[in-house]
């Protein structure tokens, strides 16, 4: 015989109805449920409830700690290096200068200070003994700045970026930096690295393919081998950014200078 959906409902309220005051126990971690019935469909929902003892309650400090532990312990180490460095010079150009550079310069991030005061530091910032630091280590000071920033604010402003007309002071001033700190021969000392010897070099010479003047493919692997191994390059980034600027012709041979 057929049932019809308004008779199915009312057995079931009554049903809810008479069992409304008995109590039962469920497992302490298994999820306490609670009943919706939809008469008009006749159709009857359990729906979770809430519980405490499933999902963990994380904090701020558990999540930072969480993301640092991706970034190698180098890295961290040489960034707050570099804000060690920063804080300690501002704190010297504050005790001598009737401008003071605000301490929250990397929170507030705002183009405009950051472009006037990291300009300044560029050309004050100076080792322990006095001296310059070479360019590439500059350039590298300047990376571990924006990695800190980007680690308050992932949106904060790239000072790096070439087409960001808000650094575009900061940038005409790390390259007359850089342009001075070559002329002068700072930096421009190349490691020893001898990473194949003599015999293996001699070996890539006679296979004439993977070295030599018969053929280009030989010729180009020829300049990438010698490139790498007379200036230390270190990547494909160095090779492509390698310019017959940083090359000065003096008796005897050439200096090549770093690319910061």
């Amino acid at each position: 015989m057929a049932v019809s959906s308004e008779f199915f409902c009312e057995n079931i309220v009554a049903f809810a109805q008479e069992t409304q005051g008995c109590s039962h126990s469920s497992p302490v971690n298994e999820p306490h449920y609670h009943s919706v019935s939809n008469c008009e469909g006749g159709v009857q929902n359990s729906m979770p409830l809430v519980t405490q003892t499933r999902f963990h309650l994380s904090s701020e400090e558990e999540i930072k700690t969480l993301s640092l532990k991706q970034v190698p312990k180098k890295t961290q180490d040489a960034t707050k290096w570099v804000l060690t460095t920063f804080n300690t010079w501002r704190e010297s150009h504050n005790l001598h200068s009737s401008i003071k550079c605000p301490t929250d310069i990397f929170d507030r991030q705002d183009s405009a200070t950051l472009n006037y005061w990291l300009k300044i530091f560029a050309v004050e910032v100076r080792k322990v003994n006095g001296e310059q630091y070479p360019p590439k280590t500059l350039y590298l000071m300047f990376s571990a700045i924006l990695r800190y920033m980007r680690s308050i604010n992932p949106e904060a402003p790239n000072i790096l970026a070439k087409n960001n007309p808000a650094f575009s002071q900061l940038h005409n001033t790390l390259d007359g930096i850089f342009k001075k700190l070559r002329a002068e021969g700072v930096g421009a000392t190349s490691k020893n690295a001898e990473p194949f010897t003599k015999e293996e070099e001699n070996k890539l010479w006679k296979s004439g393919v993977m070295m030599g003047t018969d053929s280009p493919q030989a010729l180009l692997n020829s300049f990438f081998f010698y490139n790498g191994k007379g200036c230390c390059l270190r990547g494909g980034e160095e090779h492509r950014n390698l310019r017959v600027s940083q090359f000065q012709r003096v008796e005897g041979g050439y200096i090549y200078t770093e690319n910061a």
